[in-house]
């Protein structure tokens, strides 16, 4: 396993990375990629819009940083809420 999955659960248990898509300022998501069995594009998509992402996957990818998928549902949340309050600010 990539030693940078360590990195990633350290950052998320210190609120250093508070989004999910700030996973991949720390671990390439072809590393991801590779490890969850998915493929590039599906990948890039979740990054935008982790909220597309199944339970069974969340669970997945928080097995692989070996965190609480509840961490990372958290961070999704995080990441949706301040999207969509962009996205109603620029209308």
């Amino acid at each position: 396993m990539d030693e940078r999955y360590g990195i990633v659960k350290d950052y998320i248990e210190q609120d250093k990375i508070l989004e999910f898509r700030d996973i991949f300022k720390y671990l390439p998501k072809t590393v991801l990629t590779k490890d969850w069995g998915s493929n590039n594009y599906r990948v890039t998509r979740f990054i935008e819009y982790p909220q597309q992402l199944s339970i069974e996957e969340i669970y997945e990818i928080a097995r692989l940083i070996n965190v609480h998928p509840d961490l990372l549902i958290k961070m999704i949340l995080r990441q949706f809420n301040n999207t969509t309050v962009s996205t109603k600010k620029r209308k």
